[in-house]
């Protein structure tokens, strides 16, 4: 049975565990949140012993010479001696400046930081831990960093979502939050200014497709912009508004909405005219003209980026031209 090592407390491993399930179960008080690699909430670092592959993956080369590792995705099948990481993500106070319904069951978070020295520097797209009392979840950035430094947040609220619910029933504007970050890399760069972009999303992953978006029109990108919103009926669309203002205002950009249900005769009047009844996983091949050329931005739950992954590979993206940002239910 292989051990794990945390502060000089032996902590004996059980079989199909992870470094981050077998600490837990010890009562060693490591932070988390979606146990899917994606947070890095749960960065430890390795002082001895061998950590897999997968334990690393996405991490930044500095850290990963450091010894650092996720312990979620890390299998505690051999012996391993761990410390607290200390180059992880810092914690900053933030306020909810306000709280807004974009959709039944979607809800706009703005958050502004208590201070200057308390403002977290970040750009569109990449994604933070939210922290609420005891809970914490990850949420993208949608908005592009201004001078307020606010930051926006696109929550799905599930009705047996325990993050949401207290989110909707017990934080109201000007409560006190906590945010670590920022991570990932799913964002607008200049390494993209000569290919086209092509943002793919379902649900709330339009949050971080929009704040690429934005990002992208406000530095001036002159190629060929689509934007593929995957929901599944009428009441998953938002920001309709905005996505057809930008469509006047920058004639590089277009947007469609796939409805996975048809629409009933009294939501047709409601719908927005880009909207078409199908599959985002048939209807995106439209939007890809030129796979060795594209840059695409891939936003959604899990499942739904494993999936069109796989897709994007074999009609020709290459593998560096994939942005990815999965979410968690919450």
């Amino acid at each position: 049975m292989a051990a794990i090592i945390y502060e000089n407390k032996i902590c004996p491993a059980l079989p199909g565990e992870t470094v981050l399930d077998t600490l837990l179960r010890h009562g060693v008080s490591i932070s988390f949140s979606c146990k899917r690699g994606v947070c890095q909430a749960c960065l430890l670092k390795c002082e001895r012993g061998e950590v897999t592959e997968a334990a690393v993956y996405g991490l930044k080369a500095s850290w990963q010479n450091q010894g650092y590792f996720l312990s979620c995705q890390c299998p505690a099948t051999s012996a391993l001696t761990v410390s607290p990481a200390e180059d992880r993500p810092a914690v900053f106070r933030y306020t909810v400046a306000g709280k807004t319904w974009l959709a039944p069951s979607i809800v706009q978070l703005m958050l502004r930081p208590i201070s200057g020295a308390e403002t977290m520097k970040c750009v569109a797209g990449q994604h933070l831990n939210l922290q609420i009392d005891n809970l914490s979840r990850t949420y993208s950035i949608a908005n592009v960093s201004a001078e307020d430094h606010l930051l926006e947040l696109h929550i799905k609220v599930l009705a047996d979502g325990a993050f949401s619910q207290h989110l909707v029933t017990d934080v109201d504007v000007g409560s006190e939050v906590r945010v670590q970050g920022p991570m990932g890399n799913c964002s607008y760069s200049a390494d993209i200014d000569n290919m086209d972009i092509l943002c793919l999303g379902i649900g709330v992953g339009l949050a971080p497709l929009l704040g690429v978006i934005r990002d992208a029109l406000r530095k001036g990108h002159e190629r060929k912009i689509s934007l593929l919103h995957g929901v599944r009926d009428q009441g998953g669309v938002y920001a309709v508004d905005e996505l057809d203002a930008l469509c006047r205002q920058h004639p590089n950009f277009t947007y469609q909405i796939a409805v996975l249900e048809a629409v009933t005769t009294e939501q047709a009047a409601l719908q927005s005219t880009r909207a078409v009844t199908g599959d985002i996983y048939q209807l995106f091949a439209s939007q890809l003209q030129e796979p060795s050329r594209t840059a695409v931005f891939l936003c959604g739950s899990a499942s739904f980026v494993a999936k069109m992954q796989k897709q994007l590979f074999f009609r020709g993206v290459r593998r560096s031209a994939i942005f990815v940002d999965a979410l968690q239910a919450s």
